[in-house]
């Protein structure tokens, strides 16, 4: 396989979250990058109302019918030792828009495609690291799009397993007029247990292979 798509970073340049909260933290895009005839300036961070800085997946029929593959991979550290905290890092698909601001204004909806095991109880200041393999196949006629990951997490691999959830209505060859006529877009995030400012998660690679 070859990538087709990628999300700019490696372990020399790692895409960053952290600090406070425990809801989903997307991983941001540190490059500029193109969202249809507009260039974006970097960083562009994914949020629960915005999309921009997702990675698009390709239209024009290049994905149609085929099986085609995202890997992501990472660290994540928590800052202070909890009993009750658990990490969790997840692939979502976007689907919808980028955001109410941008374009047409169509809000985004994320999709949980993937997931690593939750890891309970990381030690305090310990960075431990995850990866993510997805497989997807789809096609425009179905309009479905799913498959299999495999998710690892501290050196320990987890069970391939279905696809969290199926994606229904997509279009590889239109695309979606509200993503800048990609299929859907991918983030990555990451989700903490405890709340902690010190909290923090590294990704190093996010691509699509195909």
């Amino acid at each position: 396989m070859v990538s087709i798509q990628d999300f700019g970073v490696s372990g020399k340049f790692p895409s960053t979250v952290g600090g406070t909260g425990t809801s989903v933290k997307y991983f941001p895009r540190n490059v500029a990058y193109n969202a249809g005839a507009t260039w974006v300036a970097s960083p562009a961070t994914p949020s629960s109302t915005s999309a921009v800085g997702c990675m698009l997946v390709p239209s024009e029929g290049k994905l149609d019918g085929q099986i085609f593959s995202i890997k992501a991979a990472g660290d994540f550290t928590q800052a202070a030792a909890e009993s009750s905290s658990e990490v969790t890092v997840a692939l979502y698909a976007v689907t919808g828009g980028f955001n109410t601001g941008y374009g047409s204004g169509v809000a985004p909806t994320y999709t949980q495609l993937a997931v690593t095991a939750a890891y309970a109880n990381p030690a305090y200041g310990v960075a431990y690291p995850w990866s993510i393999e997805c497989v997807l196949q789809g096609s425009t006629k179905s309009g479905i799009v799913g498959g299999r990951y495999i998710p690892m997490v501290a050196g320990v691999l987890g069970t391939t397993a279905t696809t969290s959830n199926v994606l229904t209505g997509i279009n590889f060859l239109t695309g979606n007029s509200n993503l800048a006529n990609a299929p859907f877009g991918l983030v990555v995030g990451v989700t903490f247990g405890q709340s902690f400012a010190a909290n923090a998660a590294n990704l190093y690679e996010f691509n699509i292979e195909a």
